[in-house]
C-alpha cells in the first residue's frame, strides 16, 4: 500500500494512469495518422494537383 500512498491514493492513481493512457493514445493516433495523413494528403494529393 506505499506505493499507492505515495501516488496520493487509489482514486488519484488510478486517474493518473487513466489520463496518461488517454494522452499516449491521443498522441499515438495523431502523430501517426498526422504522419501518414501529412505523406498521402500533403505530398500525394498536392502534387498530383499541381
Amino acid at each position: 500500500m506505499a506505493d499507492v500512498e505515495e501516488l496520493g491514493g487509489a482514486a488519484t492513481a488510478e486517474d493518473r494512469v487513466a489520463t496518461v493512457t488517454a494522452e499516449n493514445r491521443v498522441a499515438t493516433a495523431t502523430g501517426s495518422c498526422a504522419t501518414v495523413w501529412a505523406a498521402v494528403t500533403g505530398g500525394f494529393n498536392v502534387e498530383i494537383e499541381r
